[in-house]
């Protein structure tokens, strides 16, 4: 509930949204090993997650990257469709 009221108070200066009705969901981390990157798996895993995320009502995902230059996890995340806020 913490988490869901912080990410509320971020998402409704920077977008106007005003619903109470708002239900965020922190993704911690989504990782594959070295040895398997390039064939799909995270996207698959990602996607995966969003649709079970949203089963639960869900209405926005909040992910935080850590060295997004060097593994390239901001451009892995923008393609599914986040953006920077």
């Amino acid at each position: 509930e913490i988490m869901n009221t912080a990410i509320k108070n971020v998402f409704k200066t920077k977008n106007g949204i005003e619903s109470d009705s708002f239900n965020a969901s922190p993704i911690l981390f989504v990782y594959v090993d070295p040895r398997f990157r390039g064939f799909g798996f995270g996207k698959e895993l990602f996607l995966f997650c969003m649709k079970e995320l949203r089963k639960m009502g869900t209405s926005y995902a909040v992910i935080t990257v850590i060295d997004c230059r060097a593994s390239g996890l901001i451009k892995f995340y923008e393609n599914m469709g986040f953006v920077d806020v």
